[in-house]
């Protein structure tokens, strides 16, 4: 008989430097969600600078995610059987070496290898961290406001990694979002080899590697199959080979689970009603969340300066549909014109547009660029004064 894996019972006494855990695994969490994040900004430049073709780009973002969702559940196993400490102090150091790699990689391989490296070690930080918070604060009023501090920053750090990425990349460099990591993950690794004591479950360790394999080459081929589906068309054999594949793994993981002793995902905590629906909002936020992110990222970087050279804003092009552009120091772009409409005057910027005034029988009248209109023209929409317009309503009525 062997012992089923369990965090044992929480000491009477509180750990006196309880706080400075805190501290520490809120570092770390903070560093493994902004990494989620923070390439995000930097990917258009890192595409460039690397050569990354339009459908690998998106790796450089599912590489780390899909390997840290894959193996959590194997990452919190190891912890409890092999030491919570150590297996926290030795994922650090290597995600700090997995962030140099990446770095200062010279190609798109090299790229997508460290930031999967990435989220492999991050899979094992995140529930050894967790487990440290769990065990450090023993009074349940503490431990409640402790999971407070460690559900902020985990969900604040998305949004601080969309700014921080943009910071780097404008006054560094886009490798700056991976090397950033390298001293915050040795201070926290140094911080937490003198503060946080050792930890681990008691019992046989006992380690669903089945169960790993299939959810981890289920997500893996899904993600493909939708990678495929752009280029070659959800109709294409290799797409739909790709994702009967990718549905045939992960029931076999709902299987492997149902009789597996030892499940990776116990399948009673997701059919629970209260923990799967939470589950499923956290899932739907988290597709829409880092979806839109990376759309945004591509739509807003373009040709007109924003913060600098590096990051750009457009102008959406159903505004450019209708509005021609006007450049500095040139006249507004030519449009239908009829005799008696006013030529459009030099702008500064902005756009010139024609439209038609009923006060002109229906002529187009060429207005000026927004930035140097007269508060008359903003009001009245022409460039006519009273006595010319009412001048032009009796030619249009005769």
């Amino acid at each position: 008989m062997t012992t089923a894996a369990v965090i044992p019972d929480a000491p009477a006494r509180s750990d006196p430097n309880r706080f400075r855990v805190l501290a520490i695994v809120a570092m770390a969490q903070l560093m493994i969600v902004l990494d989620a994040s923070v390439v995000t900004i930097a990917l258009p430049s890192a595409q460039r600078a690397l050569n990354i073709s339009v459908g690998d780009r998106q790796w450089v973002l599912t590489a780390y995610t899909l390997a840290f969702g894959s193996l959590l559940l194997l990452g919190g196993r190891l912890a409890d059987y092999l030491g919570r400490k150590r297996v926290f102090i030795v994922s650090l150091l290597g995600f700090a070496a997995a962030s140099a790699l990446g770095g200062l990689a010279q190609n798109a391989p090299m790229l997508f290898a460290a930031r999967a490296l990435q989220g492999v070690l991050a899979a094992a930080m995140a529930p050894s961290a967790l487990s440290l918070i769990t065990l450090a604060f023993t009074e349940p009023r503490e431990r409640a406001r402790a999971f407070g501090v460690y559900g902020a920053v985990s969900g604040g750090g998305a949004a601080i990694g969309l700014v921080v990425g943009g910071l780097l990349t404008q006054y560094g460099s886009w490798r700056w979002t991976l090397l950033i990591n390298v001293p915050i993950a040795l201070v926290v690794a140094a911080a937490a080899w003198r503060e946080v004591r050792e930890s681990r479950a008691e019992g046989e360790a006992r380690y669903d590697l089945r169960g790993t394999v299939t959810v981890t080459a289920g997500l893996l081929l899904l993600v493909y199959g939708f990678t495929k589906a752009q280029s070659d068309g959800w109709g294409s054999v290799v797409t739909v080979s790709l994702l009967g594949a990718a549905v045939v793994a992960l029931a076999l993981f709902v299987q492997i689970q149902r009789r597996s002793p030892h499940p990776l995902l116990p399948l009673r905590v997701v059919l629970d009603r209260n923990r799967g629906g939470a589950f499923l909002a956290s899932l739907l936020v988290g597709i829409a969340m880092f979806g839109t992110f990376l759309l945004l990222t591509y739509y807003l970087q373009a040709d007109a300066p924003l913060l600098g050279p590096q990051e750009r804003i457009r102008v959406p092009s159903l505004l450019r549909r209708h509005r021609p552009r006007c450049h500095a120091g040139q006249p507004a772009a030519p449009a239908p014109r009829t005799e008696g409409a006013h030529r459009g005057r030099t702008c500064a910027g902005g756009s010139g547009t024609g439209v038609v005034h009923p006060a002109r029988g229906g002529q187009r009248v060429r207005r000026a660029c927004p930035s140097r209109r007269d508060p008359g023209e903003r009001r009245t929409g022409s460039r006519l004064r009273p006595d010319e317009q009412h001048r032009a309503r009796r030619r249009g009525r005769s």
